[in-house]
């Protein structure tokens, strides 16, 4: 394959599309809930972010097979390769180990192994392997956030290394440097070389590493440059990817260059290397209770089995419909008789003879409506006309009311939402979706709400259709008038010309939050010839402090007498209190 690189790394990345066995997640995750409205229950979009761990499976005993071609200094050669997974350990780290068998057509044999960690921050990399060398991150690079999304940038900059090079049989090791950058594209649909597809997305990683080894006593400074493009395919792994590595080699001033392009694609029927995929309801699809609905999937092992769950209805429940599906069968009918109306989510479990279970999602929702069926009534009876009012950290109670429409019997739930007349946004209340409709009220916690006028809406459902009410009023949300009392100065306290007084007090009533992010200003009075004077002593106190050390003026001095004043500023509001005793200076 041409001449041995102190660069050898070179050849250690290539490119491919690529049938994998998938990787299958244990056990059943159930999705959150998708949000509070009618319209975004009939029309999930598809975001533009990938759940690492699921993208690129880290799971040993997983088998991969490529084929293509690998280029050399313009040299190309038809290339097969083989993968494997397995449990290893770097620097004592446990980490999962990336096997690559290479072989090109009339050329030798050679491996490159990756060694990664997927984590709760994301995808590592901590080593790079192959016959002729290797290169161990001193801290773990990381490639992908635990959840990627488009447009996210990772970098990293003068990263140590240690790298161990064979060249022509010598050990050498030397120290250095990666800069790099990994930043995810975004969705694309890959096609396989047999005319399948599968969805992906692209992340690029573009690296450059230094480094310094001594052969011979003479030193070789070498710089590998990497361009790498890979596509992940959820449950699958690495199906595609893209690289041009560059070597450069300074041998006591004599410098070579290499350049590797490498592109493998699969090399089997992917019919067994797909992963489970539902494909219905392919749009939002409405059909009566009692009708019978076809559940479709294609792809996954034939020796596997499926278990279809389904979530939605009035009150958003999972219920799981069968277990034990062959996989070959391609589809399950729900026969809809009984089943509380609403909109329906699906979920389809592949659940193989040995290994990891993985869910897929349907790409769209099922409508089960019934016949005739009218919105439910729904209204929400304060806040009042005239408006109400409470102090802010106090507790308030929203009411509300929901019954069936004609020809409906289903369970009814609510949904509660608040609008700011300070920002001029709705939000959802917390723990308000899907209320059942027989509590009748929610209980409002103002401690951490902005001073100001809010309304309210109710949206309810019965499964079939929504309802929507306002209320009658507003509800205004006060600051608590707090209570400032001052414990110093008592009743005929003194203290020296030139001394220090501290003066205290405590504050009460302010909410939580204003309690601890509060000030006060602090101001001094005396008389002069019968005429008050005053003078401010603090700017800006904590409220919480609770006291402050007063430096007391020598002049007027001895005999004068001083009043204290304390004003409150909880950043929108100021309140004042005066202390009720006198401080005599003697």
């Amino acid at each position: 394959m041409g001449r041995t690189t102190l660069g050898g790394l070179s050849k250690t990345v290539f490119s491919w599309v690529g049938n994998a066995l998938p990787a299958r997640r244990a056990g059943r995750e159930q999705p959150a809930s998708r949000g509070a409205a009618c319209e975004e229950l009939e029309s999930r979009v598809l975001l533009s972010s990938y759940d690492t761990a699921t993208y690129f499976p880290v799971a040993t005993g997983q088998t991969w097979n490529y084929s293509g071609t690998y280029e050399l200094n313009g040299t190309t050669f038809n290339a097969t390769a083989n993968t494997t997974s397995s449990a290893a350990t770097v620097d004592s780290t446990s980490v999962t180990k990336f096997d690559w068998a290479i072989t090109p057509s009339g050329a030798t044999e050679f491996t490159d192994n990756r060694y990664f960690t997927v984590t709760s921050s994301g995808l590592e990399l901590y080593e790079v392997e192959n016959t002729e060398a290797a290169i161990v991150y001193t801290q773990p690079i990381k490639l992908l956030n635990a959840t990627a999304t488009d447009g996210d940038d990772l970098t990293w900059t003068n990263a140590p290394i240690s790298v161990t090079v064979d060249y022509e049989g010598t050990s050498l090791t030397g120290n250095g440097t990666a800069t790099g950058s990994s930043t995810v594209v975004g969705t694309q649909t890959v096609t396989l070389p047999n005319g399948s597809t599968i969805s992906a997305f692209e992340f690029s990683i573009n690296e450059t590493d230094s480094y310094s080894v001594v052969y011979d006593g003479v030193a070789v400074t070498v710089t590998l440059g990497v361009v790498d493009n890979t596509w992940l395919a959820n449950n699958v792994g690495v199906v595609k990817s893209s690289e041009t590595d560059t070597v450069k080699e300074d041998v006591g001033g004599t410098i070579t260059n290499d350049t590797v392009v490498e592109s493998l694609t699969d090399s089997d029927n992917l019919s067994s290397g797909t992963p489970l995929a539902l494909t219905t309801p392919a749009t939002a699809t409405s059909v009566f209770e009692g009708d019978s609905y076809a559940i479709d999937w294609t792809g996954g092992n034939p020796t596997d089995t499926v278990q279809v769950w389904a979530e939605g209805g009035p009150n958003n429940a999972w219920t799981e419909l069968t277990t034990g599906v062959p996989q070959t069968a391609g589809s399950y009918t729900w026969n809809t008789t009984g089943v509380a109306h609403g909109w329906y989510y699906f979920q389809a479990w592949d659940l193989p003879t040995s290994g990891s279970s993985y869910a897929v999602q349907s790409p769209n929702y099922l409508h089960i409506e019934a016949v005739g069926a009218s919105p439910p009534v729904i209204s929400l009876t304060n806040p009042a006309l005239a408006g109400d009012a409470v102090a802010q950290g106090t507790t308030y109670n929203i009411n509300f009311t929901a019954t069936d429409g004609t020809g409906d019997t289903n369970p009814i739930f609510v949904q509660l939402w608040m609008y700011s007349g300070n920002t001029g946004q709705w939000t959802e209340l917390p723990g308000a979706n899907y209320l059942p409709a027989s509590q009748g009220s929610y209980a409002l916690s103002t401690t951490s709400m902005t001073p100001g006028w809010y309304s309210f809406a109710a949206h309810a459902t019965d499964g079939d259709e929504w309802s929507y009410a306002s209320s009658p009023g507003w509800l205004n949300v006060t600051v608590p008038t707090p209570t400032i009392a001052f414990t110093t100065p008592t009743s005929g306290q003194s203290v020296a010309a030139g001394g220090t007084f501290n003066l205290n007090w405590n504050i009460t009533g302010l909410s939580t939050n204003d309690a601890s992010s509060a000030t006060v200003q602090i101001w001094a009075q005396h008389l002069v010839n019968g005429s008050p004077v005053w003078s401010e002593i603090a700017a800006s106190v904590s409220a919480s402090a609770g006291t402050y050390a007063w430096s007391v003026p020598t002049t007027p001095g001895a005999g004068t007498y001083y009043a204290f004043s304390i004003w409150v500023n909880d950043g929108d509001v100021w309140w004042a209190q005066a202390s009720p005793n006198w401080l005599q200076v003697t």
